[in-house]
């Protein structure tokens, strides 16, 4: 079987729902097996970053590694579908997870690419006092990245509360309670993994 037309299909999808338009909703099924095929990739991403990490004897950074991301990953889902069957709009979730897994996977891509185009720049526009001075190079990159996680987290809160207007047919005050409350639930699951530093 040819996956390229379906994979090119999707990818318009994902990038139709990024940019607010909900018809990109039709190439996600409302089923338990789109869900798993939204969390694939982001298996293979947390396996090689793992196993990146145990090559080079990173036990337990491995081990935490594997918590926050198998966390950040579930969390949404666990939580968006609580809220969902509480305020009786769980009809469609399966469809609203697919689609919301795959534009976190389109995001975290963009971001990436954002990032090192960014950091090209900073270089260029340094020049000779960026290879000189690698520490200020890096609080520049820090304050940047920073400011796109910042962009980042508001654009998943909306990215949910669209997709709970459009997937689950939430009206707008479900879809915000929606949206925030899973942005705020999965926020302190995902916190739990890094607790045994301050234990």
């Amino acid at each position: 079987m040819n996956r390229k037309p379906e994979f090119e299909s999707r990818l318009r999808a994902v990038l139709a729902l990024l940019c607010g338009r909900s018809e990109g909703l039709s190439a996600f099924a409302d089923t338990p097996q789109a869900v798993r095929a939204g969390l694939r990739p982001f298996v293979w991403m947390v396996g090689l970053l793992c196993g990146f990490l145990l090559l080079h004897g990173q036990i337990l950074a491995a081990l935490l590694m594997l918590m926050f991301m198998t966390s950040s990953i579930l969390a949404p889902l666990v939580v968006s579908h609580a809220l969902a069957e509480r305020l009786r709009i769980a009809a469609g979730w399966y469809r609203y997870a697919a689609a919301f897994l795959w534009c976190q996977w389109g995001l975290t891509v963009l971001l990436l690419v954002v990032m090192f185009v960014l950091s090209l720049g900073m270089v260029g526009a340094m020049g000779e006092q960026a290879l000189e001075n690698e520490m200020l190079l890096a609080g520049r990159l820090a304050e940047a990245m920073q400011f796109l996680a910042l962009i980042a987290f508001g654009y998943m809160v909306w990215l949910q509360w669209f997709l709970a207007r459009h997937a689950l047919g939430a009206n707008g005050s479900q879809a915000v309670l929606l949206a925030v409350g899973t942005s705020a639930g999965a926020g302190a699951i995902m916190t739990l993994p890094t607790l045994g530093g301050y234990l």
